[in-house]
Parts: C-alpha cells; structure tokens; sequence
C-alpha cells in the first residue's frame, strides 16, 4: 500500500499554523450559507430550505429519507450528485457513511454477543493478543468491549491522521486487523480511567472490527456484508464501489478555502491522485476508500440505510429478516449511557453503545453522523415516537443536524 500518511508533527507546525490563520481569514470573508428557519409548518417549506442550501453550493446535493413506524413515508433527493457534469442527485444516489459505519459496526459486536460467542463485558485483550495498554495506573479498570462500544475505554483518537488514512479506489484493500496491529503502538496509552466517562474514539471501533475478525473467523467486510447488509436488502451498500451503486455515485466535494483544504497538502505525500477537478469553488475528488473500514467503510445511498432505521423500529427486523433481538435493540437504544467530559448541560450528549444519546426539550432521539473528505452524513432515530431520518450529501461542511431539525418537526 502506497503510504500517504505523514507524521502529525507536520501538521501541527509553525507553517500549518500561519496557513490557517490566512485560510481562517478567507473563510470569514467568504459567503455564508442561508441560515435555517427557526420553524416550518409544511414539508414544502422544509424543502425550499434544502433547495437554497443546494443552490448556494453547500452542500452541491443531498438525498433525505424519513422512516415513520417502520416504513419510509419521504424520500426526496436536491441538488446534484456530480456538480461539474451536472448530474442530478436521486434517492439512489450513493454516498460515502464515513463515520456513520459505527453503528453497523457496533450491530456486529451485538449479534455475536447474542450467539455467546462473546460477551460485552469481555477484557478486549482476550481476542487480541496484541491488545498492550498502558493504563493510567495499577488499579485501572480493564477495557472491555462494552468501554469501546460506548466510547469510555480511555483510548486517543487517531484525528487528524485518520482523515488520510484513505487509499484510491485501484488499490489493494487492507485487512483490518494487519492495519490495526501495525498502528496500535502509537495509541495504546490511555487518555483516562476505562469507564470515567466517553470521548470519541475512531481506534475504539478499529478494535472492535478487528475482535469480530477474531471470533467470527472472517474479515470484517465479510462478516458485516453476511449478517447486516444482505439480511436488510441493503443491496447497493458496500465498503467497495459495485457495479451498480457506480451508476449512482455521488462525487465527494471540499471548498478550495477551507481549514481542512490548507491541511490536507500537509497530510497527503500525493494529494493531486485525489484530486478529480478544481471549478466552481470546489474541489472534486476521485472515488477512494477508507483504510479503516470499522469506523468509517460504508457506502451506499439513504434508501439503504433506512432498512437499518427500519430495522430499529421494528424490534430488529424488517420484512422477516431479523439482525438483532429485541432486547439488543433496546439496549442499544437505552443502555449503558456515558456522559461526555465537561458536559453538565442537562441537554448535553450522551454516548451509549454506538449510537450518541441527545434529549432536547425531552424529546429524546439517539442518533450517529460522520464526515470526512467529499462526504458528510447523519442518521437519527426517535424511538419513543418511530420517527427516523437520514440525511447524506457530497460534502462535509454543511449543517447536517439543521436540516435534520426541520424535518424532525414536521408532523410526519
């Protein structure tokens, strides 16, 4: 594998610093996209939102679906799912999840749980032989697999590393586990006491990847394809463009003036392999790959990961195919709930077995997004009211969660 990641040294250097200091003055300059409205009363008015967010560019186009007691009662696409050859965006469109992956990634933990061929509360380290942590001290509690489930192992993310940790489409795969064991090294001290509380982890979710590897004797690809995706009829998500979802791929976008687009020169030895196109603004990436398939693989479009949505709402089945137990999902759902660090808010998120935890004004929804180069995704789910709503885009720097608002308060 071409290596195209630098040392995070480079990144935080006296350079990097004054590029952004300049890329920050730029973007203060630069238009701002339209502000939401602080309230819709029809889907009519909701769209004419998402359609100025898409004329303005920000993102170029965007796919949501809303699941209401087990079914899909909206499904609409904006804007253009290729801007430069103006391909328009349809609720095929297929988009990159990135970190949105967890969760099926945490669904996998659970249905081998459900099989006894492990358990949650498992030390890590029994599957892994190459799993050495340095911990805070002698009486530190053991990291199981429910501490990185829920994000409260102590481990360190691998931010900003991971957003070059990517390959090109026409290059060889990587196995997980191989991957993981070869950085593992670099974070394997622990940041704080196992179970104290939860900060993010990408690495987290690497090693629960590598842990299904262990136990199901498959590569995870494998296993997650096997028992999530086909069960669902999640027939046009992979962790590998297929021949069909290429005809409807979206193509990733990143503004020219951008933080993130002064760092990444100095994250990539090749960028330009990348890079499709710059117009309009905009760069255009040639289609990738996530090295890191645990935490951030997934592709595919809205109208696939509603069946997962579906699935949640109808006490882990959809159209005979069950993935999880009832119990499992209301675990998901309920369970071993952490508070984020420095979080006192009483609306403050709260992370429980994959899924993050938001309560609101007390209307309480568990939801997961993720965002990396070209890419920007959410899904959300209000199990007391069988609501759920996805939303993907082929960018990272819009306001996901605001257009997620609007629709969420319609009367669906």
């Amino acid at each position: 594998m071409k290596n195209i990641l630098k040392k995070t040294g480079i990144v935080i250097g006296g350079v990097v610093f004054l590029l952004s200091v300049v890329a920050g003055g730029y973007i203060l300059l630069r238009p701002k996209p339209p502000p939401p409205p602080e309230a819709v009363s029809s889907v009519a008015k909701a769209e004419a939102y998402a359609e100025k967010l898409v004329e303005f560019g920000t993102p170029p186009g965007l796919s949501l679906v809303v699941v209401k007691e087990g079914a899909i009662v909206y499904n609409k696409a904006f804007g253009l799912a290729d801007g430069p050859n103006k391909i328009p965006a349809t609720p095929e469109t297929v988009y990159k999840w990135w970190s949105t992956t967890k969760i099926p990634t945490a669904i996998a933990i659970l249905q081998l749980h459900e099989r006894g061929q492990l358990d949650i509360d498992d030390p890590a380290a029994e599957y892994l032989p190459f799993f050495d942590i340095t911990y805070p001290s002698d009486n530190s509690e053991i990291i199981t697999i429910r501490h990185l489930l829920n994000h409260s192992s102590g481990m360190p993310d691998n931010v900003p590393e991971v957003v070059a940790w990517m390959h090109l489409a026409d290059e060889p795969p990587l196995n997980q586990t191989t991957l993981l064991e070869r950085v593992f090294p670099d974070y394997a001290k622990l940041k704080f006491e196992p179970g104290d509380h939860a900060e993010y982890s990408n690495v987290g979710y690497m090693v629960l990847g590598a842990i299904i590897e262990a136990v199901s004797g498959q590569s995870y690809e494998t296993y997650v394809v096997n028992q999530i995706l086909q069960p669902l009829s999640m027939n046009n998500t992979n962790f590998v463009y297929t021949g069909e979802m290429l005809k409807h791929a979206a193509v990733g976008s990143h503004p020219v003036i951008s933080l993130e687009s002064v760092l990444l020169p100095f994250l990539y030895d090749d960028l330009g392999a990348y890079i499709r196109e710059r117009t309009d603004g905009k760069i255009w990436f040639n289609r990738f790959y996530a090295d890191s398939d645990p935490p951030t693989g997934l592709i595919g479009p809205a109208t696939d990961l509603a069946r997962l949505l579906m699935a949640f709402q109808n006490q882990g089945k959809v159209d005979g195919a069950r993935i999880l137990a009832p119990a499992t999902v209301a675990m998901m759902t309920y369970d071993s709930h952490v508070r984020s660090v420095n979080t006192g808010q009483t609306d403050a998120p709260v992370q429980g077995l994959g899924w993050h935890v938001y309560q609101p004004e007390g209307r309480m929804y568990i939801a997961h997004g993720g965002g990396g180069p070209g890419f920007g995704s959410e899904m959300r789910l209000y199990p007391d009211e069988s609501l759920g709503l996805i939303v993907f885009a082929n960018d990272t720097t819009y306001d996901h969660a605001a257009i997620l608002d609007l629709f969420a308060r319609l009367d669906w």
